[in-house]
């Protein structure tokens, strides 16, 4: 071991030298960025060693640095200090090996060393690098004067006993600890919890050791409670104190306080500790910002407007004056385009539209910029405020002229501020109907249905026009997918059955027979009819009558990790593994496509992910679907499956999936069978438009009948099903896993109450049904920790194995040899 070199006062009229100080174990990955960001700005490198295996040693040589050994003790100021003791220079800067000094404060870090000799100590700006995106800064001291008593105290936060004046300074230190990857963070985070967990032990009266457990508790859903209990404790121990102390450190508690309780939905919780924080630390941004969260989830527009604004200033005057918030980390310093985004919502609510488009006009930079801007139109077209999302729109497409997003949602915004227009035109074209002048009223609604293709009461009026012309077989489309945007209308129900009755088409009729007497009195003809169409199917099966031989579910947004977690019981024993895509970049349809087709991309043709006016289908593939390979003799029904937006033609049945848009007879094969559907509440798809698209986050977040709504169309698909002809091979795909990821994010979808839903239909149709074999495939997964795609699932029996890795070319093999197809067709052309 080295012995600390003996400290001599320093020579009057020379410069003032600076050591960099650092204590390192295992840094091999970081430690050569450190390092290189100060040596051109420091005389002195000193490095106490704890014990690193890796190449910490060699790198810290290579950049002169003096070193000296010391074994680890589980006591950070112990070793902090023994860095101090070897420095000779007359300023000690503290750096840590994942931290850097920004190449600009390199200057202004020298400059500091000429400072008054009753300056002891100076703050410098530490910005926190986060994994999840942004970061957060606070004022931290890592200059002191050497010789004048400065060390540390404490074994797991170490914390800096200064004497003397304390400044403020511009120089900047990035962390990156906080940015790893999830392993790493994973391995920190037990470390961490372990020992801060020892220290409340020994030190159960330290609010400190309860503020820095809270902290890490929060880290971690499972362990939310638990931070809250911590954090008030720490309170209850800060409040005994002198008022600066709990202005000072109160805010260190509260943090992950109001963050654990906004986590779990305890708003009024958060209101009131807000509050209480806010009466310490008027000055501490964070309070603002969780009340700003918890008024915009409860819509009191006023009250998220004070607070917004509150928030926004606090951050404005906390980046113009940093030396103003000595105590506080800023952890809310990456959300101010968040809750300006809240603002303008705020203020569409509260009629202050130039206001809006004056705080919109301050969000074109910043962290975030473009996805807040874009989340504040979005929510201002969900909540029908057409002309200012239009108006915002054009703003963002002048000033960032590179963001794609204003010319993609401007056909949307220029509908919804049709909108109004729109159901003017509607109502005349009642009237029209209602006096007999069908020829009047005909453009008139179409006219209409160009901006409300969703709307029953245009779909139903054209009807009436071509009902009234006599023109039967013009009404049907419009008849269905009147009754697919809302069933609640029992004259289209007999119409339409009347209809199917007078073409033969027994099964459909008999469907609408019954919907239409489930909400009227009995009539003997209707009766008399639908017991005709039930003896006319006397003798056909379907789907709940005569299992398939293969039931397929394929899950938009199931990930083969996420499955581990919430239904093994359901799994286990059934073999279930990950799709491997090789050679070609992971995308969800052409995924879909070499599934389905065996092939890759640059084979079948699909290259790109599916956009609302540019829908992909199989009917775009170069080569031969699954279906269209499968044994002559074999049938197939097709419900809402990926890139089935159009009918197939082959023999079966099938119904369009996603993004097809309101149900139409021209959209099934047979086109009959679209009343069968119709009849038993199928949708294609929860998103009828490309508003639906772009507003569903705001529009399930702002309304739970919404996501009831969804979770019902996609319950129906599975009721449709059985209800339909038997066939051989049943294909049934749902979106709401994905749509659920996109409304709520997967940082904070945590319950896992929609996977436990979707498995429970699962299973559910599984025992009914009892096919001879069945798989579960999905795509555009997601990872725990990150929002990025990361290949399929599948759940089978009869693929790769437990826990198995297919290619993603394996599926369609697979599935010809089990049903004694020819692979031999695999890649022919269509």
């Amino acid at each position: 071991m080295s012995n600390p070199q003996t400290k001599s006062a320093p020579k009057v009229g020379r410069t003032p030298t600076i050591s960099v100080c650092m204590m390192v174990k295992n840094e091999e990955k970081r430690l050569p960025t450190a390092l290189a960001s100060v040596k051109d700005w420091v005389d002195e490198i000193i490095v106490v060693d704890t014990g690193s295996t890796d190449k910490t040693v060699e790198i810290a040589e290579s950049f002169g640095a003096k070193i000296f050994y010391h074994p680890w003790e589980h006591d950070f100021s112990k070793h902090r200090n023994q860095t101090l003791q070897y420095a000779t220079g007359d300023w000690l800067f503290v750096l840590d090996a994942d931290e850097e000094l920004v190449p600009e404060s390199g200057p202004l870090l020298r400059s500091l060393a000429l400072a008054p000799s009753d300056v002891h100590c100076f703050l410098f700006e530490l910005y926190n690098s986060m994994a999840i995106g942004g970061e957060t800064m606070l004022m931290h001291p890592r200059l002191f004067r050497n010789r004048v008593g400065f060390h540390y105290e404490g074994k797991v936060h170490n914390r800096p006993m200064i004497t003397g004046p304390v400044l403020a300074t511009q120089v900047k230190l990035l962390h990156h600890g906080y940015n790893e990857d999830a392993a790493i963070m994973d391995a920190k985070h037990e470390r961490r919890v372990l020992m801060i967990r020892k220290w409340v032990d020994e030190e159960p009266e330290s609010y400190h050791a309860r503020s820095y457990l809270a902290h890490t508790l929060q880290a971690r859903p499972e362990t939310w409670g638990e931070s809250i209990e911590q954090a008030l404790i720490g309170l209850e121990l800060l409040n005994k104190l002198p008022k600066l102390e709990q202005s000072q450190f109160g805010p260190h508690l509260y943090y992950p306080l109001l963050n654990s309780l906004i986590a779990l939905g305890r708003d009024d919780e958060v209101l009131l500790h807000a509050g209480h924080c806010q009466e310490i630390a008027p000055k501490f941004p964070d309070s603002s910002f969780f009340k700003s969260v918890v008024y915009f989830k409860r819509q009191n527009w006023q009250e998220l407007y004070q607070a917004g604004k509150e928030f926004v200033g606090l951050q404005e005057e906390c980046l113009l004056h940093p030396e103003q918030f000595v105590f506080y980390e800023n952890l809310t310093r990456g959300q101010v385009n968040n809750i300006r985004m809240r603002l303008i919502i705020a203020c569409a609510h509260l009629g202050l539209e130039k206001e809006a488009a004056e705080i919109f006009a301050t969000m074109h930079s910043g962290q975030d910029a473009e996805l807040y801007s874009k989340l504040a139109v979005q929510n201002l077209l969900a909540g029908g405020f057409g002309s200012l999302a239009s108006t915002l729109t054009a703003m963002a497409a002048e000033a960032m002229p590179t963001w794609p997003w204003p010319a993609n949602l401007q056909h949307v915004v220029e509908l919804k501020s049709q909108e109004e227009e729109a159901g003017r035109l509607k109502k005349r074209g009642q009237e029209l109907l209602d006096s007999g002048s069908f020829d009047e009223a005909l453009p008139v609604f179409a006219k209409a249905e160009k901006v409300l293709p969703n709307d029953d009461q245009v779909m139903l009026g054209m009807a009436n026009v071509y009902l009234g012309k006599d023109n039967e077989q013009e009404a049907v489309p419009w008849l269905v997918a009147g009754l697919n945007a809302h069933p609640g209308h029992p004259w289209a129900w007999l119409a339409l059955a009347d209809y199917y009755f007078k073409n033969s088409h027994y099964a459909p009729a008999a469907a609408c027979y019954q919907r239409y007497l489930q909400m009227s009195k009995p009539e003997g003809q209707v009766k008399n009819n639908l017991h005709i169409c039930q003896r006319h199917l006397e003798g056909q099966f379907s789907v709940r009558q005569k299992p398939p031989k293969l039931l397929l579910f394929m899950v938009n947004g199931l990930s083969y990790k996420l499955a581990q977690q919430p239904a093994p019981h359901f799994l286990m024993g059934r073999a279930w593994g990950e799709f491997i895509p090789s050679g070609y970049e992971a995308q969800s349809e052409p995924m879909w496509a070499t599934l389905l087709t065996g092939t890759a991309p640059l084979i079948h043709g699909v290259t790109r992910n599916t956009t609302w006016r540019e829908p992909l289908s199989l009917t775009d593939l170069k080569v031969k679907s699954l279906w269209e390979m499968l044994p002559g003799q074999m049938s197939v029904g097709m419900a809402a499956m990926p890139l089935g937006s159009h009918a197939l033609n082959v023999p079966g049945w099938s119904l369009p999936g996603y993004p097809a848009g309101i149900l139409k007879p021209e959209k099934a094969s047979p086109p009959e069978l679209a009343g069968v559907a119709l009849a038993h509440g199928y949708r294609s798809d929860y998103l009828l438009s490309e508003l639906a698209e772009e507003t569903l986050p705001m529009d399930i977040n702002g309304n739970i009948i919404q996501e009831a709504f969804m979770l019902q169309l996609e319950r129906n698909k599975l009721i449709t099903a059985m209800h339909m002809p038997a066939v051989d091979v049943l294909v049934i795909g749902f979106n709401f896993i994905e749509y659920q990821q996109r409304v709520q994010g997967l940082a904070q979808y945590n319950t896992f109450s929609a996977y436990q839903q979707l498995y429970g239909w699962l299973e559910t149709a599984l025992n009914a049904l009892q096919p001879e074999n069945f798989a579960i495939l999905s795509q555009r997964g997601y990872t725990m920790n990150e929002n990025e795609y990361r290949g399929g699932f599948y759940a089978l029996s009869w693929l790769k194995g437990e826990n198995g890795q297919a290619e993603t070319t394996d599926l369609a093999p697979a599935i010809l040899n089990l049903l004694g197809g020819d692979t031999g067709l695999i890649g022919q052309a269509r």
